[in-house]
């Protein structure tokens, strides 16, 4: 992967004060995100770079907010809840890498990165305000991981007749999503310490970011 690439992956979208368009965090919080995303898209445009500014401003909004709750826990629910935020989101740019490989590039993936990223911090909210919704399975999240990897085998081969992936970015992204599966199944063991509610919201985001190799296309 070119060092280009590699930038545009892991960019970190500058904001100013007026990306937030005169709200504070709570305000933007309380908009949710489909009503922040048409509200700043109308002011801003729907520009790629749009896009990933709006989102990064309601993720860091939402961020900011979750962190007041974290500072009021203990320190052994905050080690588990800033390690689940840490995990969930180097998935995310392990996935959205491989995404970028396997496609032939193309800006949308930063797109789809900043996007999963606010959907991450969505679900730290849910787990700090115990607002739970999903019935996803530890099961469904393998089934979720073997579909990536059955995906990816194929686009490359597929790409393989026209345009042959490097074999370092084939390897490279094997190892990535290796590294998906070592994260998961290496936080199962706090995560069982959990309610629930809680795991079957992380089973569902970890699902999510899976899907997003195994559905392209669909």
């Amino acid at each position: 992967m070119t060092l280009f690439v590699m930038a545009l992956l892991t960019h970190a979208f500058t904001q100013d004060e007026s990306d937030r368009l005169g709200l504070t965090n709570p305000q933007i919080v309380a908009l949710g995100y489909e009503a922040w995303s048409a509200k700043y898209s109308e002011e801003r445009g729907d520009s790629t770079a749009s896009i990933n500014i709006g989102n990064t401003v309601f993720r860091d909004a939402l961020l900011e907010e979750d962190d007041k709750i974290i500072a009021r826990w203990p320190e052994s629910r905050r080690s588990f809840i800033l390690n689940l935020r840490r995990d969930l989101n180097v998935t995310t740019r392990d996935v959205v890498e491989v995404g970028y490989v396997v496609t032939g590039g193309g800006t949308i993936w930063s797109n789809i990165e900043t996007g999963r990223l606010v959907h991450n911090e969505q679900t730290i909210s849910k787990v700090l305000n115990q607002r739970f919704n999903s019935r996803t399975t530890q099961d469904e999240v393998w089934t979720a991981y073997q579909q990536m990897n059955l995906k990816f085998e194929r686009s490359v081969t597929d790409m393989g007749r026209y345009a042959p992936v490097p074999v370092e970015d084939v390897e490279a992204s094997r190892r990535r999503m290796l590294a998906c599966r070592e994260r998961f199944f290496g936080g199962l063991s706090a995560l069982a310490r959990q309610p629930i509610g809680v795991r079957r919201e992380v089973f569902a985001a970890y699902v999510e970011n899976f899907r997003l190799i195994s559905r392209m296309g669909d």
